[in-house]
């Protein structure tokens, strides 16, 4: 359960309950709700504090110093950066697999990744646009998502396999 507040340079660190996931986000972050929905697939329980990552907590700087969410942290391991935390949760919690076994497939599937990546960055360059910038960036988008679409349509109804 998310907690409401975010959490910033004045707030304490709150509580940690041993053997208790705690992912540490900000409701509004796509590389955290990576994180998020991962965890929500495989069905692994958890708790959620939001950072405020305009005025950071020094508890928070600890325990990722370059100040970005996702991060895990679970007793004394933490984890951070977006696709190391989805990965760290697929070999953690082996129900409901989201990599595939095959290292060519993995491959391909990290490299859609970084597609992806790209495609985040030209969305946000085209939220930004000035008004006359805007239709070129939004063509830009588009184009990023007909790889996406012609991927889907080679791959089947799914990208991760058949589910």
């Amino acid at each position: 359960m998310a907690t409401a507040k975010a959490f910033s340079a004045e707030t304490n660190f709150p509580a940690l309950e041993a053997g208790k996931l705690r992912v540490y986000s900000m409701r509004f972050c796509p590389y955290a709700q990576r994180s998020l929905l991962v965890l929500a697939h495989k069905n692994i329980p958890h708790e959620v504090v939001n950072v405020n990552l305009k005025n950071k907590p020094d508890w928070f700087l600890q325990r990722n110093p370059f100040g970005k969410v996702p991060v895990l942290e679970q007793d004394d391991k933490i984890v951070y950066e977006s696709l190391i935390c989805s990965d760290y949760l697929d070999q953690t919690y082996p129900g409901n697999k989201l990599t595939p076994d095959d290292p060519y497939r993995l491959a391909q599937d990290k490299i859609l990744v970084e597609h992806f990546d790209k495609l985040t960055v030209d969305f946000y360059k085209a939220r930004q646009s000035q008004p006359s910038e805007i239709p070129a960036a939004i063509e830009k988008v588009r184009q990023q998502l007909a790889r996406f679409d012609a991927e889907i349509k080679r791959r089947g109804d799914y990208l991760g396999g058949d589910k």
